[in-house]
């Protein structure tokens, strides 16, 4: 880009730590450049002032200053931040995938100089990916190859995938180094268990229609009481052929037990539930039949499945937006009923056992966080805590989406039946949506990208840690949990929301904003109702509540 000033040359630009792949936009990469962008052009305006000063009166300095400012931001608008393009694997208008018998080897590597991986070998053929550029121009007219099909699975692209499954040794840093079926799932989260026994579980949820078990990854320190602990929920792959968002949840589980400070500064004060495959049902069809399959669990029907994501009993079928859709052939298609869908049962259960303080459920690619309720038409309580959340969390987030800037907001279109919107109106959870910025690229690519998102579920897991919070369990005079209506004097609920303790360990949870300075009443049938002053239930662990039974 030309943009007509001196110092935004390339020989200028200083030298980065940038993911493979990645673009210059423009001279100046991060603010500290930027403000010394600025600080020179500042300079330079002064000195222009002070030569012209015998020359001019004062409104006459005036102008001139203000011209340099307009220059100044003219400048500014070439600050741009570091991206990637949108390159998916399997995309036809930029790869192809070809295949050649693996008795012709040699003939390939010397053809391609060694520079072409193979991604794949099944049949006595190996399988191999193309520019399109490079197949139209050096590839397509040799006998060696045969043109594969644009909708093959994912395994036949995603690289290496073959080399993991029959790696022997298992080390933590495996779990970094290509995209994961389900084979690959299961075998790192069995992994990992077996690596940190007191610090993870390893959990079935059940079992699909398409007889693929759903796993649930619980990190948490195994020696300390469970109501003294905060229940976190992220949840990946819920649309399938999304599969770098399984890598947002990898990235989580890496991250903490790779550090003995991280393990001992979340996992004693944490429950943290990670499902890095929420649809395994869309994970098998998306790897094994094609990479255009995946977003719906593809079993029922002969194939046509259900969006999971659109299944959940909150305002189901409601929107009238064809981003939910009653027929059975279109994307977002909702299912018979809501929580028809095994897995979506699934995910209730867990919820309703645990009752989630808040959760990310990672999807791809608008380059956004999404926050509850995400329905136009539904008013968030008032304080909106999910908001005031979501605008800590998405403090340093760097992203590389070749378009968009990240965002916080509402929704991306009218939709119903999503988790999200469930969680916060069932339990009061702050559930986000993070659509990560890029879909399924090149490997190579993806741990620039992952670090760049990090920062929203590690602030959001700090927020949780030391933030002020309400924090009661409530018990009878026997010490047994009781499950009681909540209700704070100063939090407006508009749709019926209706906040209640947990009924197997009487916990309830309420992150602080000052605004709810006032009462709390507890209230239930058979009890005698109690008023309490809220700021008196503020603490970092949960105060006991003892709830008398009327006489």
């Amino acid at each position: 880009m030309d943009s007509g000033f001196s110092l935004a040359s390339k020989e200028l630009l200083p030298r980065t730590n940038s993911p493979p792949g990645m673009h210059f936009i423009s001279a100046i990469s991060t603010p500290l450049q930027g403000r010394g962008l600025l600080t020179s052009v500042l300079h330079w305006g002064k000195r222009k002032i002070a030569a012209k000063k015998k020359k001019l009166d004062k409104e006459g300095v005036k102008c001139v200053f203000i011209l340099l400012v307009l220059q100044m931001f003219s400048c500014i608008g070439f600050v741009k931040r570091q991206t990637l393009p949108q390159s998916p694997l399997g995309d036809v208008s930029q790869f192809t995938i070809a295949s050649f018998p693996h008795t012709r080897l040699n003939e390939f590597q010397i053809l391609t100089n060694h520079k072409i991986p193979i991604r794949y070998s099944e049949g006595g053929k190996h399988y191999v990916s193309f520019t399109k550029q490079d197949w139209d121009l050096s590839y397509k007219n040799y006998d060696l190859f045969t043109k594969e099909p644009s909708d093959l699975g994912f395994k036949y692209i995603s690289g290496n995938e073959e080399t993991r499954i029959e790696k022997k040794h298992f080390e933590l840093s495996d779990i970094l180094q290509g995209y994961k079926d389900n084979t690959l799932n299961q075998r790192y989260l069995k992994k990992t268990n077996e690596s940190f026994p007191h610090f993870t579980q390893l959990y079935v949820l059940g079992e699909t229609k398409g007889k693929q078990k759903l796993f649930a990854f619980r990190m948490t320190d195994l020696s300390v009481e469970p109501s003294s602990k905060i229940p976190v929920l992220f949840h990946c792959s819920l649309h399938a052929n999304e599969t770098i968002t399984t890598e947002h949840c990898y990235d989580i589980i890496y991250q903490i037990l790779s550090s003995k400070e991280s393990t001992a500064k979340y996992l004693s004060k944490l429950d943290i539930w990670i499902l890095p495959i929420a649809n395994p049902d869309g994970a098998e069809a998306f790897w094994n039949q094609s990479h255009l399959l995946g977003r719906k669990n593809n079993r029922e029907d002969n194939g046509n499945g259900v969006d999971l994501n659109r299944n959940f009993p909150f305002h189901w079928g409601k929107s009238g937006s064809k981003f939910s859709s009653q027929y059975k052939t279109s994307p977002y298609y909702r299912g018979k009923e809501e929580a028809s869908e095994e897995e979506t049962k699934m995910l209730i259960r867990l919820a309703d056992s645990h009752r989630f303080v808040a959760s990310i459920g990672f999807h791809a690619y608008a380059n956004s966080l999404l926050i509850p309720y995400s329905i136009e038409s539904y008013t968030n309580p008032n304080p909106d805590l999910a908001k005031l959340m979501a605008d800590k969390i998405v403090k340093n987030v760097t992203s590389y989406h070749p378009e968009k800037e990240f965002t916080a907001k509402k929704n991306l279109y009218p939709v119903d039946g999503v988790d999200q919107d469930f969680l916060y109106f069932r339990y009061g959870t702050l559930a986000y949506v993070l659509e990560s910025s890029h879909l399924n690229p090149d490997y190579a690519q993806v741990p620039g990208i992952i670090s760049g998102f990090r920062p929203i579920w590690q602030n959001l897991l700090n927020e949780l840690i030391d933030s002020k919070k309400i924090w009661i369990q409530i018990q009878d005079e026997e010490k047994n949990p009781v499950s009681v209506e909540v209700r704070l004097e100063n939090l407006q609920l508009f749709h019926g929301e209706n906040r209640t303790s947990h009924p197997n360990t009487g916990v309830f949870f309420l992150l602080w904003d000052d605004s709810l300075k006032g009462k709390i009443f507890l209230e239930k049938d058979g009890y005698e109702s109690l008023q309490l002053d809220a700021e008196s239930c503020l603490g970092n662990v949960p105060k006991i509540i003892i709830m008398k039974r009327k006489k």
